[in-house]
């Protein structure tokens, strides 16, 4: 998801805030209950991914079951880097290492220490025979102090997964995935220290907080079965700056444990963008999938009309460049907008009740035509695979109006930033410094969910 980055401001300089007007239990919407199935089906989730682990494939997630502790607090599995050939670790001064599928080999080793693969194998310093080509590797720290990559601490341990990266060559394990598996309440204050500004209120950490908790759990539920990860680390998903020491972050967090966004006794998935632009669009028209009531737009926005993305300016690009990107785009996706040939005409086929485009057609040089959801509109066009693309060249939003000319593709009135479905984040901010509540922050953008205790 896209939304603001935090500002520049040190963590030393920031005071404070006075939370006594926000305590959590004392909220009048606040309803105590515990959604009691989510622990049991977050115990089914770790069995599905033990079942998925079983075989021997490699690049598939050989975890062991770990119950849920602290009352079914989930564990996040957050891919921080992705088809690396190259670790290096920094911190703590020991860490164990050893491959998952021999939990008994367990090495200690001493730090900074580098581990690649080369070959089909991993390559470092191991004593004894070394860690097998294929099997995953677990690195753990020894104490208190987190693991370091380049001077960044992440808590939890590491899971280095070997992968291919070349559709090609399935078989060439040469790159190899590091995943954070972190405890929930432990993962979520380095994404409320990427996603909010340091000068933000307090009700605004708070909202974001409980939104981020929904969005992880529906992700570990619904999308990490299968895999070896749940979320990535980028705006892809949430993200995420692993250890912080951020104020707000880890009060915000702290002080609502286990609290998420239902609909129905479901969790919600509850995504986010940074600024809405004044029309926001449904979880089905953004990304496909089933429609809950509480990700339907219900109104126009005006909050987050103090976003300097409220509106952005008219952006042009090359017409045939354009068009090799979408193409290479379809490819990747398995799209048959991958056949298009030099565009010829873009208009909007559908707009939802708030006026926001939410499909397009494309007519190509040969007369195909060919349709694409507003949200994959935007990510073909930003497609970096053929090249790189410079930042204001990039389309913020799906939320534009679009001509071409001559050689030339031009979008204008373009508003917002991110796919709009959800809380808008500059919005909320805006409703916070208004005097606005929390729950009536999470109750605008999620109209008809409740907040609920899930552990």
């Amino acid at each position: 998801m896209e939304r603001p980055r935090r500002g520049s401001a040190a963590v030393s300089e920031i005071p404070q805030p006075t939370w006594s007007d926000l305590p959590i239990f004392s909220w009048p919407m606040y309803r105590l209950r515990v959604i009691a199935c989510l622990s049991l089906a977050l115990l089914a989730c770790e069995s599905r991914r033990e079942a998925v682990s079983s075989g021997a494939r490699p690049g598939v997630e050989q975890r062991p079951v770990q119950p849920p502790e602290r009352g079914g607090e989930p564990v996040v599995r957050v891919r921080i880097g992705r088809g690396a050939q190259v670790l290096r670790l920094t911190g703590p001064a020991k860490v164990r290492i050893y491959p998952a599928d021999q939990p008994l080999h367990k090495q200690l080793l001493s730090t900074p220490l580098t581990i690649s693969r080369s070959g089909g194998q991993w390559i470092g310093k191991f004593p004894g025979p070394g860690i097998p080509s294929r099997s995953i590797i677990i690195v753990e720290p020894v104490g208190p102090a987190p693991i370091e990559i380049d001077g960044q601490g992440y808590p939890g341990y590491l899971r280095l997964v070997p992968r291919s990266i070349t559709p090609e060559s399935p078989t060439d394990f040469d790159h190899f995935d590091l995943v954070n598996h972190v405890r929930m309440e432990e993962y979520l204050p380095g994404v409320l220290d990427r996603e909010l500004y340091d000068h933000w209120e307090p009700a605004t950490y708070l909202a974001q907080a409980i939104a981020a908790r929904s969005y992880a759990i529906d992700r570990i539920m619904n999308e990490g079965p299968g895999r070896h990860y749940d979320v990535e680390s980028t705006q892809a998903s949430q993200a995420y700056a692993g250890k912080t020491l951020h104020p707000l972050a880890l009060r915000a967090v702290a002080d609502t444990v286990g609290l998420v966004l239902t609909y129905r006794n479901r969790v919600l998935p509850a995504y986010y963008s940074s600024t809405c632009g004044g029309a926001g669009q449904s979880a089905a028209e953004a990304f496909a999938v089933s429609d809950l009531p509480p990700l339907v737009p219900q109104r126009s926005c005006t909050w987050c009309g103090g976003s300097k993305n409220w509106e952005w300016s008219a952006v042009t690009r090359d017409r045939k460049d354009l068009s090799r990107r979408i193409a290479a785009w379809g490819k990747r996706h398995g799209l048959s907008v991958a056949q298009i040939g030099t565009i010829t005409a873009i208009r909007v086929s559908r707009s939802n009740k708030l006026g926001r485009p939410t499909e397009f057609e494309l007519t190509d040089d040969r007369s195909r035509k060919f349709t694409l959801a507003a949200e994959s509109f935007r990510h073909a066009a930003n497609d970096t695979g053929s090249g790189s693309l410079p930042d204001g060249q990039r389309l913020r939003s799906s939320a534009f109006d679009v001509e071409l000319r001559g050689e030339s593709v031009r979008f204008t009135n373009g508003r917002g930033f991110g796919h709009g479905v959800g809380m808008c984040q500059y919005g909320a901010q805006a409703m916070a410094k208004a005097g606005n509540s929390p729950l009536a922050i999470l109750a605008y953008y999620y109209p008809g969910a409740d907040v609920d205790r899930a552990y």
